[in-house]
């Protein structure tokens, strides 16, 4: 009778040994030809592709997927052992409980690599600028809560539990930070907004209503900072800026520009003075060969000829460094060219009656002989 009891237990808990055996098996496979397949696809992202960080992330999935392969393989040995139903399910749901973290993880890791790169590059267009590296963050770690918290739902799910509380609560609380968060909440959509036109990003060079002019420094989650030439910072709300008029001086172009304004006389040869002018932005520092510096005569004004030359620059910090110099050699050489740059003048013309213009004149004769 024990022997028919154990070859019955034997039998009854032999698919349950298949399933350990084949699990392990599979394990081992995985463990010794996953690492050659690892290598070689780390050679492959890193050296051909050149992903960043994608050793990292390979190890990371290469571990995980052989924690799914004994969590699956676990699944199926419970499902086939001789449990009571309640222990079964018990332990069943443990182990899917298991494989939803796991695969969240899974899920997470392959996001945190390909949607940075995949937000900054969203638009095609390379004349409009990229979106914030600090908003693309914000983004991807948005994405990396909705996933989690979906994890969180389906294991509460699995465990039969009740969420209606858990939704209730959320909107209240939802509802009460916004309240209580009003004009922060506004900065933050702001923010979005900023990012979503894309009118300018950090390192554009921008000139506010007041007139002044500051360097975008860095676009954050609920205010823009800009750096002044007097190097001091400006810190402005992202919804204010959102609503407010401002000047890109970087935009269309895709470098940075100096521009002087030069007057030189009516009397001037207008080609010899552009050729000039281009001709002193040769061998200046911190000027760009490419694109080429150019030359307008932008107005004909009361006294003189307007010019405007424009200088690309590699950096806005340099500017006025670069317009210094084209002064001081635009100086030198209009002296040497014999070029003159006038100044205002006014003429004023004065009308004396004939009866009075030989007092003045008997007048200014006993001043001179004082």
């Amino acid at each position: 009778m024990d022997l028919l009891y154990i070859k019955f237990s034997i039998l009854q808990w032999l698919p349950s040994i298949i399933w350990i055996f084949a699990t392990i098996i599979i394990y081992k496979l995985y463990s010794y030809y996953g690492r050659e397949i690892r290598n070689h696809i780390i050679c492959f992202a890193v050296h051909e592709l050149k992903i960043k960080n994608a050793k990292k992330t390979i190890c990371e999935l290469h571990r995980y997927t052989a924690i799914l392969i004994l969590l699956f393989g676990g699944i199926y040995i419970v499902k086939s052992a001789p449990l009571s139903i309640s222990n079964a399910l018990t332990l069943t749901n443990v182990l899917k409980t298991l494989l939803i973290v796991v695969l969240s993880n899974h899920a997470v890791i392959v996001l945190r690599q390909f949607l940075t790169p995949l937000l900054l590059n969203l638009e095609p267009d390379k004349e409009l600028e990229k979106m914030s590296k600090d908003y693309a963050e914000i983004i991807k770690k948005t994405i990396f809560v909705f996933v989690y918290f979906a994890a969180v739902l389906a294991i509460l799910q699995l465990w039969d539990i009740d969420i209606t509380w858990l939704v209730t609560s959320t909107a209240v609380i939802g509802i009460v930070l916004g309240l209580a968060a009003q004009s922060t909440l506004a900065n933050v959509f702001g923010g979005f907004a900023i990012c979503a036109e894309k009118a300018y990003q950090e390192g554009d060079l921008l000139k506010l209503e007041d007139g002044t002019i500051a360097t975008v420094k860095k676009i954050g989650l609920k205010s823009t900072w800009l750096q002044t030439y007097s190097a001091s910072t400006i810190i402005i709300p992202n919804s204010v800026m959102s609503n407010t008029r401002v000047e890109n001086l970087s935009f269309p172009y895709n470098k940075n520009l100096a521009r002087i304004k030069i007057n030189v006389s009516y009397d001037s040869d207008v080609d010899k003075v552009k050729r000039i002018l281009i001709n002193l932005t040769k061998n200046t520092k911190h000027i760009m060969k490419r694109p080429k510096p150019f030359v307008y005569l932008i107005e004909l004004g009361d006294y003189a000829l307007h010019f405007i030359l424009v200088c690309p620059i590699k950096d806005m910090k340099h500017r006025f460094e670069v317009i210094e110099k084209i002064n001081c050699k635009i100086i030198k050489k209009f002296r040497a060219e014999n070029i003159n740059i006038p100044f205002p003048t006014q003429l004023n013309h004065i009308t004396i009656a004939k009866d009075k213009f030989v007092e003045l004149k008997e007048a200014v004769c006993r001043n001179e002989m004082k």
